[in-house]
C-alpha cells in the first residue's frame, strides 16, 4: 500500500487524527480542505478508498501527489489509544476484585470478633428474606454496636453490664426516640440469632428494653379534600392535555382499599379478579411465610373494574422490561411522584403520601362501625400493630366538642 503526502494524513477510524503537510504548517492550519476532496480511509468512501481495515491513506487534493513510502502487503496498523487500558478490578478487563463472603455458622464461635458476627448476622437476614428496609435499618443499628465496642471485641466477652452501658450510651446520643428503639430491637435480634445458633450461651440484651415510642399518626384528609383528590384524578384521566389513568387507579387502590404503597408496587394483573365486574376482588400476595398475616382478599369498589380497563387500554406496553409482570409500569418512587403531583393538583396544604391515604381509609371504616377483627384483616396488620392503630383511630375520630 502506498502512502502520499497531501493536505493531511488520516487514520481510518477518526478524522481528527492527521499529520499536516510539512511544506507549510502555518498555512495548512488556516486552510481547510473541503470534505469531498479528502480520503477518509475505511470510514467514508472517497477517492482512494481501501478495502484494508488496518491501513493509512493520504488525503488527495489538486493534482500534485508525492509518494513518501510504501508498506508491504498484509501490514496491519493499530490506532494509538486515547486512554490507558482500565486497571484490573471492577472494570471489563482483568479479574474482579473478590468480595468478602459471610462466614459459615460453623466458622463463627464465641471467640470470633464482633465484626465477623455482624457479617454473619447480615447474611442470615438475607437468607431469612427480611425486607430491604429492615436490613438497612439493622445495618445502621449494628454500626452503633461496632462504634461502642470496636470491631475486634470478642462475642463471648460481651456481658449484660456491657449492654447496659451500651443502652445508656445510646440514650446519650442525639437521636430520635424511635431510632433508639429500633436500634435496641436490632441488637436484641442480633444476639437472639447468635443464641439460637449456639454461638453464645445466652443473650446479654434479653432483659434490656427502651420505652416504646409510638410513631405519630398522619393527619387525616377531610371529606372536601377527598372530593378534591377524586376530581383531580378524574380530570387527569379525561380532560388533561395528555390523559393519564394512573392517578385514578392508584387513588382507588390506596384510598378505597387501604393498600400499602409496597403492596401496590408488587401488584400484578392476575391479582385482580374481574369475573364479576361489579364486585372486583383484589388478592394481596406475600411469598414469605412470616408475612402470612398480610395475605388477604379484598372486595373492591365497582369503579375499580372501569379504572383498570382504562389503564390497560392506555398502557398496552411496558417500557420497563424488569416490570413486565407488574400491574403498574413504574416502581415505588414513580408511584410516590404520582401521589405528590395529585395532591398538588387538588390544592392540599401538606404533601400527600400513601400512608396518609391508608389512614384516611382506616378512619372511614372505623367511623362506619366495622368490627375490629374485620378491620384488622382488611388492613393486614398484626395483633400488636392493631393495638396501636385502634388507639390512634380512637383519638383521630373523636367527635368535635
Amino acid at each position: 500500500m502506498r502512502i502520499y503526502y497531501g493536505q493531511g494524513l488520516h487514520l481510518f477510524t477518526n478524522p481528527l487524527f492527521y499529520l499536516p503537510t510539512p511544506s507549510s504548517p502555518s498555512k495548512s492550519r488556516r486552510q481547510k480542505t473541503p470534505p469531498q476532496d479528502r480520503t477518509w480511509g475505511c470510514v467514508q468512501r472517497a477517492k482512494g478508498y481501501s478495502e484494508d481495515r488496518h491501513c493509512m491513506t493520504a488525503a488527495e487534493t489538486g493534482t500534485k501527489e508525492r509518494q513518501i513510502g510504501e508498506l508491504p502487503e498484509g501490514t496491519e496498523f493499530e490506532q494509538p489509544r486515547l486512554f490507558d487500558p482500565p486497571a484490573p478490578g471492577r472494570g471489563q478487563r482483568g479479574p474482579l476484585t473478590p468480595t468478602p463472603v459471610a462466614p459459615l455458622p460453623s466458622e463463627v464461635s464465641g471467640d470470633s470478633s464482633l465484626s465477623v458476627g455482624i457479617t454473619w448476622f447480615h447474611d442470615q437476614l438475607s437468607k431469612r428474606k427480611y425486607s430491604e428496609n429492615t436490613r438497612r435499618s439493622y445495618a445502621r443499628a449494628t454500626d452503633y454496636l461496632l462504634r461502642c465496642f470496636g470491631q475486634s471485641h470478642r462475642l463471648r466477652e460481651i456481658s449484660v453490664a456491657d449492654m447496659e452501658r451500651f443502652a445508656n450510651w445510646m440514650l446519650s446520643q442525639k437521636r430520635s426516640a424511635k431510632t433508639k428503639e429500633i436500634t435496641i430491637t436490632a441488637v436484641r435480634t442480633f444476639f437472639r440469632f447468635l443464641e439460637d445458633a449456639e454461638i453464645i450461651p445466652y443473650s446479654p440484651v434479653a432483659d434490656i428494653y427502651f420505652d416504646r415510642v409510638d410513631s405519630p399518626a398522619p393527619r387525616l384528609l377531610h371529606d372536601a379534600q377527598v372530593d378534591a383528590l377524586r376530581k383531580a384524578a378524574a380530570a387527569e384521566a379525561t380532560t388533561a392535555e395528555v390523559p393519564d389513568t394512573v392517578p385514578q387507579l392508584l387513588l382507588c387502590l390506596l384510598l378505597d382499599l387501604g393498600l400499602r404503597l409496597g403492596e401496590v408496587d408488587r401488584l400484578q394483573v392476575d391479582d385482580i379478579d374481574l369475573s364479576i365486574p361489579l364486585r372486583p376482588v383484589v388478592e394481596i400476595c406475600y411469598n414469605e411465610d412470616r408475612h402470612r398475616g398480610k395475605r388477604r382478599r379484598l372486595l373492591g369498589p365497582p369503579q375499580l373494574s372501569s379504572y383498570l380497563d382504562a389503564y390497560l387500554r392506555q398502557y398496552t406496553f411496558k417500557p420497563n422490561e424488569s416490570r413486565l409482570d407488574n400491574l403498574l409500569h413504574c416502581a415505588r418512587r414513580g408511584l410516590q411522584a404520582y401521589i405528590t403531583a395529585l395532591g398538588d393538583a387538588a390544592g392540599l396544604g401538606q404533601p400527600l403520601t400513601a400512608n396518609r391515604l391508608r389512614w384516611t381509609y382506616a378512619a372511614a371504616q372505623w367511623r362506619e362501625g366495622i368490627p375490629a377483627e374485620t378491620m384488622r384483616a382488611r388492613l393486614g396488620v398484626s395483633v400488636k400493630r392493631w393495638e396501636y392503630m385502634s388507639r390512634k383511630l380512637d383519638e383521630l375520630t373523636k367527635r368535635p366538642v
